[in-house]
């Protein structure tokens, strides 16, 4: 299989972030690009989508997400759990390699801290990028 991206389009929900982390108040369906200022979340967002685990992948394919922001968010969790550091960042895109445990569905969630006042945050779009061995 070529490398190629799975593009995230939506729908994703969005919900407040208190100072701890955590989800607070309910839970808001809503379509990428998305946009938070300060005006809008005390602490933060938390942005989440689910999706099912590619086909024909095995041991050997390497998955990561792809997000293009104009910031990198502070926490990726997959399925309730911090995924690695983003690797890499170029042109607006952060790279998160996720590890080999998918599930058959999942739960990809994206925390961005609120910006200062003068500026807000964009998260333009997402992907799950499948890496060939070779890739």
């Amino acid at each position: 299989m070529p490398n190629h991206r799975i593009r995230l389009a939506g729908p994703w929900e969005s919900q407040s972030i208190d100072g701890n982390q955590h989800p607070v108040g309910k839970l808001i369906r809503t379509q990428l690009p998305f946009t938070l200022s300060k005006t809008q979340h005390q602490s933060g967002i938390q942005l989440t989508r689910g999706f099912h685990r590619p086909t024909g992948i095995d041991d050997q394919t390497k998955l990561r997400i792809v997000l293009q922001a104009s910031s990198s968010p502070f926490m990726v969790q997959l399925n309730g759990s911090r995924i690695a550091e983003c690797d890499s960042e170029s042109a607006g895109e952060h790279v998160f390699p996720l590890g080999e445990s998918m599930d058959d569905f999942n739960q990809l969630s994206v925390l961005f801290a609120a910006p200062n006042p003068n500026a807000a945050v964009t998260l333009d779009t997402a992907w799950l990028e499948i890496r060939s061995p070779a890739g």
